[in-house]
């Protein structure tokens, strides 16, 4: 097989290319192309064209979920890992799993249930937007749709690709029938990996368009959001390190004015997306 000399950062490019000429006939819906791309670029494999499940509002609602400043839970420390810390904070939101808890490893041994199914009782006292995202675990999901119908948690979306054999057909059949946002690839194919790459946030998805820009001058404005990350690495555990390295000059403007009120005292009104991500 011919070797092909691809510069670093046209990696990911080229693979999407692979993808789309090995999909062949196979047409994927235009809001969830994006996302089977990706699964299929973590797995290789093409079967998730045919496997994968939304259901109607599923793509929209995760998204605006995600603008909202969504918090995301996973089974998983692996797929909490493979999440893009980075896009998360700059949305105003953040990922979270419980597996490695002591509190959750204590009430898992006293009720005699997995740390997973334990993580999904914790999951009803979070607050704001909500994404859950099982890549692991069916009892997760299975508790979870069970918390579900009792109406004790109420997630924007729920992404459901645990992997396996025990239970794991008969978990994500559940959770397409209860009245909540899925994403779910049928079978017993899963993994840690294909929830994380769900996850995942491209500037195409979350970058807003602006006021009165042409088509021309949104793909420029994206084509920099890109590359400043890139380039720019922000630490999302750190605010100042976010704020200096891709906030620009009107944000750090914005965020200097915000707490020079909070030190008087004063009331701020925020009108719009830039000045709450600055506060």
């Amino acid at each position: 097989m011919k070797i092909e000399h691809i510069a670093p950062a046209d990696i990911e490019k080229r693979s999407m290319e692979i993808i789309d000429q090995e999909l062949g006939n196979i047409t994927l819906p235009e809001d969830k192309r994006d996302i089977i791309k990706r699964v299929i670029h973590t797995t290789a494999d093409f079967e998730f064209a045919r496997t994968m499940r939304f259901s109607d509002d599923a793509v929209a609602r995760g998204l605006d979920a995600l603008k909202r400043g969504a918090t995301i839970l996973t089974d998983t420390n692996m797929a909490c890992t493979g999440i893009s810390a980075v896009s998360l904070k700059k949305l105003g939101g953040q990922k979270v799993c419980y597996m490695a808890d002591p509190e959750i490893a204590a009430i898992a041994k006293k009720n005699g249930s997995t740390r997973a199914t334990a993580s999904m009782d914790k999951a009803c006292d979070i607050e704001g937007p909500l994404i859950i995202a099982i890549g692991n675990a069916p009892t997760a999901l299975l508790r979870l749709a069970e918390l579900i119908e009792a109406d004790k948690i109420h997630p924007d979306l729920v992404i459901g690709v645990p992997v396996g054999f025990v239970n794991v057909i008969a978990s994500k059949e559940a959770i397409m029938k209860c009245h909540v946002p899925y994403i779910v690839a049928t079978g017993r194919k899963g993994g840690s990996a294909i929830a994380a790459a769900i996850c995942q946030v491209s500037p195409e998805k979350t970058t807003g368009r602006g006021t009165n820009i042409s088509d021309q001058r949104l793909q420029k404005k994206l084509a920099v959001v890109k590359q400043m990350l890139a380039t720019n690495q922000p630490d999302a555990t750190d605010g100042l390190d976010v704020l200096t390295k891709v906030g620009g000059y009107e944000l750090g403007a914005i965020a200097g004015l915000i707490i020079g009120a909070a030190h008087s005292h004063c009331l701020v009104i925020l009108d719009g997306f830039n000045t709450a991500a600055a506060a």
